[in-house]
């Protein structure tokens, strides 16, 4: 009953943006939940960028949960407007979480570069 889409193949901030803002609606009672790891290949513009999809992010999905080391300025934001957000780096852990955090109804984005795996956590 989870709805789960799995786009972590790319992940550069315009593509997690359109990822979020695409994400069907749910029920009063369900929750969208974002599962984003870090983007690669962003050199000195890392930290913005990460930042700046966290701020997106805030107006979009119920939830967040931060895959990677580079992913520590979007889970800043979320943790400053005292919104729901853990970061994790590993994915077992991610899964683990999963399961604790979903109910039928709810919609989760896997979203990650590649490099991220984050297929993986579809297979745990």
């Amino acid at each position: 009953g989870v709805f789960f889409i799995n786009d972590s193949y790319i992940a550069a901030p315009e593509s997690v943006i359109a990822a979020l803002k695409a994400l069907p609606e749910v029920d009063e009672e369900n929750k969208k939940i974002a599962v984003i790891g870090e983007m690669a290949e962003l050199g000195q513009f890392s930290e913005d960028c990460h930042s700046n999809v966290g701020k997106d992010a805030l107006d979009l999905v119920d939830h967040l949960i931060c895959y990677g080391k580079n992913c520590a300025p979007m889970a800043k934001v979320w943790e400053n407007a005292s919104r729901p957000c853990v970061h994790l780096n590993d994915h077992e852990k991610v899964a683990a979480y999963l399961k604790t955090l979903v109910i039928p109804g709810d919609v989760v984005l896997l979203k990650g570069s590649n490099s991220t795996k984050m297929w993986t956590i579809m297979d745990k």
